[in-house]
C-alpha cells in the first residue's frame, strides 16, 4: 500500500472531526429512548455500543491508510500483549482511588444495584476500546511521529478533554441548564486519563494497556461509587 502523506494539521483536524461526529451520534440527544422505547435502560447500553462502533470506524480507516507513517505500527499496537510495571501501578492506584471515593461518598462498602454488571462491563470495555483507539492509537500515535512526545500528549489530551464537552451543551439546549461542576470534574478526569493513556501507549507499545486501564477505571467507579 502506498504511504499517505501525514501532517500535524491533518491529525488535529481529524481529531476535531471526531468531536463533531460524536456530537451528532452521542446519546446525550436521547436517541436510545426513540429506538428502544419499551426498555430504555437496556436501550441505553445497546445504543452506547452501536454509536461508539460507528464513531471508531474512521479511526480504523486512518490507521490503515497511514500505517507506515505512525510512531507505532497498527500490527504492533494490536498484537503486543505485554504490560509494564506502569500499567499495574495505574490499575492499583485506580482501585485505591475507587475504594477511597466509595468510603468518602457512601461511608462504607457500596454497590450500584441499578447497574447490570454484564452490560456495564461490555459498555465500559467498548468505551475504552474506541476512545483509546481514536485518541491514543490514532491521535497520539500519529502526532508522536510528527512532533515531540510531550507536544503529542498535550495536543491529543486537550482534544480528548473537549470530546467530553458536547453532552453538557446538548443538555443546555434540551433542558436549559448547564452543569459547570460536571464539565469541570469530567474535564479533570479526562486530562488525567489522557496523559495516562498516552504514557501507557508509549511505554508498552500496545493499545491494550490504555484500553484495559481505562475500562477498568470506568467500570469500578460506576459500580462502586456511582
Amino acid at each position: 500500500m502506498k504511504t499517505k502523506r501525514l501532517s500535524q494539521t491533518y491529525v488535529i483536524i481529524s481529531l476535531l472531526c471526531f468531536i463533531f461526529l460524536w456530537t451528532i451520534v452521542t446519546d446525550a440527544w436521547h436517541y436510545s429512548t426513540y429506538f428502544f422505547p419499551h426498555n430504555p435502560s437496556l436501550g441505553a447500553y445497546i445504543y452506547a455500543i452501536i454509536s461508539r462502533a460507528i464513531w471508531v470506524i474512521p479511526a480504523i480507516i486512518l490507521l490503515v491508510l497511514f500505517s507506515n507513517s505512525l510512531s507505532i505500527a497498527p500490527k504492533k499496537l494490536l498484537t503486543n500483549l505485554s504490560h509494564s510495571k506502569l500499567f499495574y501501578i495505574i490499575i492499583c492506584l485506580s482501585a485505591v482511588y475507587c475504594a477511597t471515593s466509595m468510603f468518602i461518598v457512601h461511608g462504607g462498602f457500596w454497590f450500584n444495584a441499578k447497574e447490570s454488571i454484564i452490560w456495564l462491563l461490555v459498555k465500559m470495555l467498548t468505551v475504552g476500546i474506541v476512545e483509546e483507539t481514536v485518541y491514543r492509537g490514532w491521535g497520539y500515535n500519529a502526532l508522536a511521529s510528527l512532533t515531540s512526545s510531550k507536544k503529542a500528549i498535550a495536543i491529543s489530551t486537550g482534544l480528548f478533554v473537549i470530546l467530553h464537552w458536547p453532552a453538557y451543551f446538548i443538555g443546555l439546549i434540551l433542558t436549559g441548564s448547564f452543569s459547570w461542576s460536571g464539565i469541570l470534574s469530567q474535564s479533570g478526569v479526562a486530562i488525567i486519563w489522557g496523559i495516562i493513556g498516552c504514557n501507557l501507549l508509549k511505554k508498552d507499545q500496545s493499545i491494550w494497556s490504555p484500553i484495559l486501564a481505562h475500562s477498568f477505571y470506568d467500570f469500578i467507579i460506576t459500580m462502586f461509587v456511582g
